[in-house]
């Protein structure tokens, strides 16, 4: 099967690599679940060791940092289907599943941005402007890097699969190939 389709073999284990290697459920769904949540773990630690809160600051950070969360896991989700069609059409992608593609891309990048949006004005009110400030720079630099390692693993559409072996062997060669 692995030979079969190795572009979509190449992206599921791109996905799976980048949330953590964290699962061995057998959908798609179950494993974005299990690994978006020990990355949330993590994810979470590193902002309660940053900002350090105070008890009345918490109280009302956590829900809506949870709140906030919660819709972005579901953008991802988002993401992992149209990762699946992607991959699912990868060898004879045509015009019209490309624009498909392109348009949920667009639709999850600005639901992302009005959701960001929203979370960073109810942060606002609720911690001092340093701290929303110092928590905004670190949930960015996390989210740029999270989504830097997600895309960078996509093949370019149009490739053909023979340049895409070609780049991962130069890519070993030179080091910087991580699946």
């Amino acid at each position: 099967m692995i030979l079969r389709h190795p572009i979509r073999f190449a992206l599921i284990a791109a996905l799976t690599a980048i949330f953590s290697h964290a699962a061995t459920a057998q959908t798609d769904r179950a494993r974005f679940e299990v690994a978006f949540e020990a990355q949330e773990t993590q994810r979470r630690a590193i902002i309660a060791e940053a900002i350090e809160l105070t008890d009345e600051e918490a109280k009302k950070f956590w829900p809506a940092y949870d709140e906030y969360r919660s819709a972005i896991k579901e953008q991802h989700l988002r993401q992992v289907t149209n990762l699946r069609l992607f991959a699912d059409s990868f060898s004879d992608l045509d015009d019209e599943t490309s624009e498909e593609l392109l348009s949920t891309v667009i639709d999850i990048d600005g639901d992302r941005a009005r959701t960001n949006k929203d979370h960073i004005k109810s942060v606002r009110r609720i911690l001092s402007p340093v701290s929303a400030l110092r928590y905004f720079q670190i949930s960015s630099n996390m989210d740029v890097a999270q989504e830097y390692n997600f895309r960078r693993r996509i093949p370019l559409a149009g490739t053909d699969l023979e340049q895409i072996y070609q780049q991962q062997a130069q890519d070993r060669l030179e080091g910087s190939y991580s699946p």
